[in-house]
């Protein structure tokens, strides 16, 4: 806290200005690295929206399966697992995959693991067998909405008391302040993801997620809220916790993190004024002159 003084021969003038230490935002745009998955593409459907990194199980009635990749859109691509390839033909009896029973064969189809979003086309035929699959084209739309693309972490205030008295605990005392969370998944418009686990930490003080229990420490499920807290506006990926002084003044960094994610933002918490000092403005003045004394107050750990 600044104090500053203008000295004059006849008048002395006060002015007070506040230091304030402002929260810093981080948000991660990393990869994500999450687990493929095996996507069921049946012999009676013609589409399948898949991720990145997942495979695509095409069912084929017949006999003898023929699968091509007859095209991509640019930035997107994939590969047939048992041979690498675009274009693959398996028998019933020596599947390329899996023979699932003497009706259908299964062919396993890769899609890249950094492949962007757009569509994938194959042809897709089965040959004798009961029910032959007409030759027939497919699309696999490979969509980046169930990834994590972003995480982000404010706080609404940048300042609260370092005190840990927990009567005021709840009640916006000067001793707490909220900190939201936002997820964002990475379509190339991107949008709110709800339901994602966000862990946090913080350095100073202590944390809630759920408005009751505090600690260092705590996990909290993004949903349909608001970007301002205790505001349901139904935008999607929001996440509200609470901090609390813990009786240690200094700065605290809180830290979100989320499948390879972390973002931080930092809290200043001020205690009792344990230092004085003053600063001129100027070494000398002339008579009748004037200068500004600045006065800064601190706490015992400089704030």
């Amino acid at each position: 806290m600044s104090y500053v003084r203008k000295m004059g021969a006849s008048a002395l003038v006060v002015a007070a200005a506040f230091a304030v230490a402002f929260a810093v935002l981080v948000s991660s745009t990393s990869t994500q690295t999450a687990e493929a998955a095996d996507i069921p593409l049946a012999a009676g459907t013609n589409s399948a929206t898949v991720a990145p990194g997942d495979t695509v199980q095409v069912m084929v009635a017949g006999a003898l399966a023929q699968v091509s990749i007859t095209g991509t859109a640019d930035g997107v691509g994939g590969s047939f697992v048992a041979n690498d390839g675009q274009s693959i033909t398996c028998s019933d009896g020596l599947s390329c995959d899996k023979d699932s029973d003497s009706e259908e064969i299964q062919v396993d189809l890769k899609v890249d693991a950094d492949a962007g979003e757009g569509h994938i086309l194959i042809s897709v035929e089965g040959v004798g067998g009961a029910s032959p699959t007409a030759k027939i084209t497919k699309v696999i739309t490979v969509s980046k909405e169930t990834l994590v693309g972003s995480l982000a972490i404010k706080a609404v205030a940048k300042t609260i008391a370092a005190n840990d008295d927990n009567t005021t605990v709840g009640d916006g005392g000067p001793n707490e302040t909220q900190i939201t969370v936002n997820v964002k998944n990475a379509a190339s418009t991107p949008a709110g993801r709800n339901g994602e686990s966000v862990t946090l930490i913080t350095t100073l003080g202590t944390i809630s997620c759920d408005g009751t229990n505090y600690a260092q420490a705590c996990s909290v499920s993004t949903a349909a809220s608001s970007s301002t807290p205790g505001v349901d506006d139904g935008e999607d990926g929001w996440a509200t916790v609470r901090l609390v002084g813990g009786g240690v003044e200094g700065v605290a960094t809180i830290t979100a993190t989320l499948k390879g994610f972390t973002a931080q933002t930092d809290v200043t918490m001020f205690g009792t004024a344990k230092n004085l000092s003053a600063t001129p403005d100027q070494d000398s003045i002339e008579i009748g002159g004037n200068t500004y004394i600045v006065l800064t107050v601190t706490d015992g750990a400089g704030n």
